[in-house]
């Protein structure tokens, strides 16, 4: 039985910074408070005591009046306030959906490069897929690093073949799988 020898595996891996969640609370809170436009009489007659706050438009107005019945304090606009709660703890809990998102993928995502193959899998839409595909097939491999790359962590490596391209995310030594993998294809394609 012929041994099948590794020519590489992909360093993958998940590395998380504290830059990039300080970034995330910096732009998102600029936009939250960048929103708020407090009014006055903002085209509109307000009454006395009264003033009105605009979130991106949403109204959210606060009447503090006296009851002369009941002789209290009342104040309305407790559905806007729950709006607004609601929006910023969605920002406070975001980072912390698409990290666990981003340490699953990292966990689904392998590959090896052998000898015959690409043999590993990775993550397509929150789906596993696995790849088991001879040297022959591959056309081509390219790496990538755009934004999403830098958010979470490494580089991307394109697989091209016959079949389709696949992508694999996370890879922290792209570049050397990618020329080792070429060089072994060249090196067959030149005994041919």
């Amino acid at each position: 039985m012929e041994q099948n020898k590794t020519l590489i595996k992909a360093d993958i891996k998940y590395i998380p910074s504290k830059i990039r969640l300080i970034v995330y609370y910096v732009i998102m809170l600029a936009i939250y408070c960048s929103g708020f436009l407090v009014n006055e009489s903002f085209g509109r007659e307000l009454a006395e005591g009264e003033y009105c706050i605009e979130w991106f438009y949403l109204p959210l107005k606060k009447h503090y009046y006296f009851n002369f019945d009941k002789e209290w304090w009342t104040y309305d606009g407790y559905v806007e306030i729950a709006i607004l709660a609601l929006v910023l703890i969605a920002i406070i809990v975001i980072p912390f959906i698409i990290r666990a998102i981003h340490k699953r993928q990292c966990s689904i995502t392998a590959l090896t490069v052998t000898e015959r193959g690409i043999v590993g899998s990775y993550n397509n839409h929150l789906n596993q897929v696995s790849v088991n595909m001879p040297i022959e097939h591959i056309d081509g491999m390219t790496v990538s690093q755009a934004l999403g790359d830098k958010l979470r962590s490494g580089k991307t490596l394109n697989v091209r073949s016959n079949s389709g391209n696949m992508k694999f995310h996370f890879v922290h030594n792209a570049e050397e799988v990618v020329n080792i993998t070429m060089d072994y294809i060249n090196e067959i394609k030149y005994k041919r």
